[in-house]
C-alpha cells in the first residue's frame, strides 16, 4: 500500500529545503509541477537525500530498468511511461540517423532525452506517438538538399537530389527551435535538462561556471609574451583599485583551473580569481560570477560595455544555470580589448582578446567601492 500523500510530501519538502539536496535534486525537479507528476517529485525527493541517491533515481528512469516493486504504483507507472517515450524517441532517432552521412550519426541521444524529460515530465508520459516524436527530434537536426549522380539503365548519368539530416551541435539553435515549435520553454526547465544531461553522461552535477560551453560559442584563446606583459604593466594607470586588482589577477597567469579545488594552493576558477584579486585591494565581493554581477547591480556599480576601464568585471551568460541572469563566466578587463580570466577550457588563467560580445551580459566596476 502506498504511503499517505501528506507523509511523502513532508519528506519531499524536507529535501527541497535542504541546501545540499536543493543543489542536486532541486535542479532536476523544479519544473515538474502537475498534480500527477507531482508524485514523481516526491519519488525523486525520497531518493535524493544525497547526490548519490539523486543520481540513482535519474539512472533508474534513463536506464530502462524495471522499477522496484516496492515503489508506489504511481511512481512505477511514471517510470515505465517515460521509458516508453524514450523507446519511441530512439526509434525516431534511428530513422533520422539513416538520413545522415558519415560513419557516426552524430546524434547526442542523451541530450535529446534529457531535454524531453525536462519539458514533458509535466505531462502523463507513456503516450508519445511516432509523429510527435519526429516533430520533437526534428528540433535537434537540420535538413539539407544534396545531389548525386545516378547511372540509368541506358548508361546515361542524371543528377538526383536527396535530403540529408545534419545534427545540430549548437545548443542555442536547438533551444530556439524548441521555443518556436513547443513554446513555453522556461529557463528552469533548461537548467533541469542540463543537470540531467550531466548526471547521465558524466555521473556528476552540471557545472555552473566556466567557459567550457564551447558548443554555444567559439572561443578565441591567446597568450602573452614576457615583453608584452612588461609593456602592459607599464601602460596601466596607477592608483585605482581596479588597476591594482587587474595586476593582482595577472600575477596568477598560468595558475591551474579547478572549481572543486579553488583556493587550494594556486588552484582557482573564474569567480574565485576575481574575488581574490579584489580582496587584495580591501574590497569584498561574493564568491560566484552570478553573485558578483548581482552585487554590482544592487550597488549601482554597472558601467557601459562601450567604455570599459582596466579592472572592470565582464560577465557572460552562455548556458541556463538558474542563477542571476544565467551568468556563467566572469573575467577582468585588461584594456585594449583584452581580458584576464580563469579559463576552464584552457585549464588555467589566461590573458586573451575579449570574446563572445553577444553573450556579455553586463560590466561591473567594484573599484568604485575603493580609493580611486
Amino acid at each position: 500500500m502506498a504511503a499517505p500523500v501528506f507523509i511523502i510530501a513532508s519528506k519531499a519538502a524536507a529535501v527541497l529545503t535542504d541546501e545540499g539536496a536543493r543543489n542536486g535534486a532541486g535542479k532536476v525537479i523544479l519544473c515538474v509541477l502537475s498534480p500527477v507528476i507531482g508524485l514523481t517529485i516526491l519519488f525523486m525527493g525520497l531518493l535524493s537525500g544525497a547526490a548519490s541517491h539523486n543520481e540513482n533515481a535519474i539512472q533508474l528512469v534513463f536506464s530502462g530498468r524495471e522499477p522496484p516493486s516496492e515503489l508506489p504504483v504511481v511512481y512505477q507507472e511514471f517510470i515505465r511511461g517515460m521509458e516508453h517515450d524514450f523507446t519511441v524517441l530512439e526509434s525516431c532517432m534511428d530513422e533520422i540517423a539513416g538520413m545522415m552521412e558519415g560513419e557516426d550519426d552524430g546524434f547526442d541521444r542523451i541530450r535529446v532525452k534529457s531535454v524531453y524529460y525536462a519539458l514533458y515530465s509535466v505531462k502523463q508520459p507513456g503516450v508519445l506517438s511516432g509523429y510527435e516524436a519526429r516533430a520533437f527530434v526534428d528540433n535537434f537536426v537540420t535538413y539539407e538538399t544534396h545531389t548525386r549522380n545516378e547511372v540509368q539503365e541506358d548508361g546515361t548519368i542524371t543528377e538526383e537530389e536527396y535530403q540529408v539530416a545534419v545534427p545540430l551541435t549548437n545548443e542555442n539553435l536547438i533551444y530556439q527551435n524548441l521555443q518556436a515549435s513547443v513554446g513555453g520553454v522556461s529557463g528552469k526547465c533548461l537548467v533541469n535538462a542540463t543537470e540531467i544531461y550531466w548526471r547521465i553522461k558524466y555521473g556528476i552535477a552540471a557545472p555552473t561556471e566556466g567557459d567550457m560551453f564551447g558548443s554555444w560559442e567559439g572561443w578565441s584563446g591567446g597568450g602573452m609574451t614576457a615583453e608584452e606583459y612588461e609593456q602592459l604593466c607599464k601602460d596601466l594607470p596607477e592608483g585605482s583599485a581596479g588597476v591594482e586588482a587587474l595586476k593582482a589577477a595577472m600575477t596568477r597567469l598560468g595558475d591551474p583551473y579547478s572549481q572543486a579545488k579553488r583556493g587550494d594552493g594556486n588552484y582557482t576558477d573564474c569567480s574565485y580569481l576575481m574575488m581574490w584579486a579584489y580582496r587584495k585591494q580591501g574590497i569584498s565581493i561574493p564568491g560566484t560570477a552570478a553573485e558578483q554581477a548581482k552585487f554590482c547591480a544592487d550597488r549601482e556599480l554597472l558601467v557601459s560595455k562601450d567604455h570599459p576601464a582596466p579592472g572592470d568585471l565582464v560577465f557572460w551568460s552562455f548556458k541556463p544555470n538558474g542563477r542571476y541572469r544565467d551568468i556563467t563566466h566572469v573575467g577582468i578587463y585588461a584594456g585594449n580589448g583584452n581580458v584576464v580570466d580563469a579559463s576552464s577550457s584552457k585549464g588555467k588563467v589566461v590573458y586573451r582578446k575579449m570574446f563572445s560580445s553577444g553573450n556579455q551580459v553586463m560590466y561591473g566596476r567594484p573599484a568604485l567601492l575603493g580609493k580611486q
